[in-house]
C-alpha cells in the first residue's frame, strides 16, 4: 500500500506541477513556469484543426524583467495578442490580496492584428526561425537575455529559442 501512495504521490506532483497556460498569479508562476515556457499546455492542445498559437517570450534576466507574448489566431484571419510583464519584486513587498502589483502579478495589454498584420508576422516569425528546432545543446540562464517561442501551426509544434548575444537574437 505504500507503494501506491507514493506512487500517486509522485504523479500528483508532476501533474500539479504542470503549466495550464495562465501564469499570472506569482506562486503558479514559480511552480510551472518550466512548464509554461516549454508550452506544455500548447502541446497538449495542438491538433490539426486547432487555431494557430504562439507563445514568445523575452528574459530580461528573470528577476528583472520578463515578457510573455501570447498570440492566438481569429476565424477572420486575424489574431490577438496578449502580453505580460512582470518586473523586479521583494518577496517581503508581498500583501496576501494585494492583486495590483504589477511587479509580481504584471502588467497586462491586449491587442488585435489585421489578418494581414497577422500574415505579415507568420512570415517575419519563419524568416526568424520560429519554427525550426532550438539550437542543439543551448542552455538558457535565468540571469541572461533570450527569447523562446513555443508554436501550434496546422497540428504542429514547434520550439526555438535565441540567447545574447547570438545572430539570431533580436
Amino acid at each position: 500500500m505504500n507503494r501506491i501512495s507514493m506512487a500517486l504521490l509522485g504523479l500528483f506532483s508532476l501533474v500539479s506541477c504542470t503549466s495550464a497556460g495562465d501564469v499570472t498569479h506569482p506562486y503558479v508562476r514559480q511552480l510551472t513556469w518550466f512548464s509554461f515556457v516549454n508550452g506544455d499546455d500548447l502541446r497538449a492542445s495542438c491538433a490539426a484543426e486547432s487555431p494557430e498559437r504562439y507563445r514568445l517570450i523575452y528574459n530580461a534576466r528573470y528577476t528583472k524583467q520578463v515578457r510573455v507574448f501570447e498570440i492566438s489566431a481569429l476565424p477572420g484571419g486575424g489574431a490577438t495578442v496578449a502580453e505580460r510583464m512582470t518586473g523586479q519584486a521583494n518577496i517581503l513587498e508581498i500583501v496576501p490580496g494585494l492583486e495590483q502589483d504589477w511587479a509580481w502579478h504584471g502588467q497586462t495589454a491586449q491587442t488585435e492584428l489585421t489578418p494581414d498584420a497577422f500574415s505579415s508576422l507568420k512570415a517575419d516569425f519563419a524568416a526568424d526561425g520560429v519554427y525550426a528546432p532550438a539550437p542543439v545543446g543551448l542552455r538558457l540562464y535565468s540571469d541572461a537575455y533570450h527569447w523562446v517561442a513555443v508554436s501550434c501551426s496546422s497540428g504542429a509544434v514547434s520550439f526555438h529559442a535565441w540567447q545574447f548575444p547570438s545572430e539570431g537574437f533580436k
